[in-house]
């Protein structure tokens, strides 16, 4: 186990002098390379092939940061978020050109970092799957008394609620299969750690002939419900739109 703020004798920031001076260690280039992609490096980092979780953004319970590093020399693996869909590769500098068999290891190593974290992923998905059905089993319909479906001037059309009060819309899978909620309240939006939210959507209405509509969030795909009265489609985030529109292509026509 290696410790940043250790190896930097202090915070760790992008950038330093000691960065430079010590970049032939694995440990301080990985954690360089986190930071160029976006993403807060964990305070320890551990070189030993196993698939490990951290938090990118500071909160206790969130661990979407994920890498997956062996120590076999070339150090090489994988790292990213899974929350901001970051993957990126990583192989430590040596300071040499690396030979041919060197780099097949690496291209290997690479490789055996994506099936742990796909691995990871679906176990997690899993496990959020089947924490998010029960909770909007259990959850209570909203009231159109709500102060966020009152501010937006919305309707609730099947929205619910948790026994904080907070708001709950669902995801689902193109299949029907309920994958993850967004939680809702006064001070912004949060979807359920773990859930899959790429690909899923949530259709307000019925299918009728006719045009079908597309939106990024709840508000705005309710708004577009009551005043056409037709069929609009959440699909939680502009990357998620495109994806959206396919599948109702492919299953309705263009």
């Amino acid at each position: 186990m290696t410790k940043i703020t250790d190896i930097f004798d202090g915070p760790f920031v992008p950038g330093t002098q000691d960065l430079l001076r010590k970049i032939m260690r694995p440990e301080i280039q990985l954690a360089n390379a986190m930071a160029s992609a976006g993403i807060e490096p964990p305070e320890d980092i551990k070189i030993d092939g196993t698939l490990h979780r951290f938090s990118t953004k500071g909160r206790k319970r969130d661990d979407s940061g994920w890498y997956i590093i062996f120590p076999d020399e070339p150090v090489a693996g994988r790292f990213g978020c899974w929350r901001d869909q970051i993957d990126c590769v990583f192989k430590a500098d040596i300071g040499r050109e690396l030979t041919a068999p060197e780099n097949m290891a690496i291209i290997r190593r690479q490789a055996e970092a994506t099936e742990a974290r796909e691995r990871a992923r679906e176990k997690k998905a899993e496990i959020a799957a089947n924490t998010v059905e029960k909770i909007w089993s259990e959850a209570i319909a909203a009231s159109p008394d709500h102060p966020y479906l009152k501010r937006k001037g919305i309707e609730p059309h099947g929205a619910r609620l948790t026994g904080d009060g907070r708001l709950i819309v669902p995801l689902y899978s193109s299949g029907g299969e309920l994958k993850s909620l967004q939680y809702i309240s006064e001070v912004g939006k949060r979807y359920h750690a773990g859930g899959t939210t790429k690909t899923c959507s949530w259709m307000l209405g019925e299918i009728t002939p006719g045009p079908i509509f597309v939106a990024e969030g709840y508000a705005t795909a309710a708004t577009v419900h009551e005043v056409s009265g037709r069929p609009c489609v959440v699909a939680y985030s502009a990357n998620n739109l495109p994806i959206i529109v396919g599948q109702l292509r492919e299953a309705h026509g263009p």
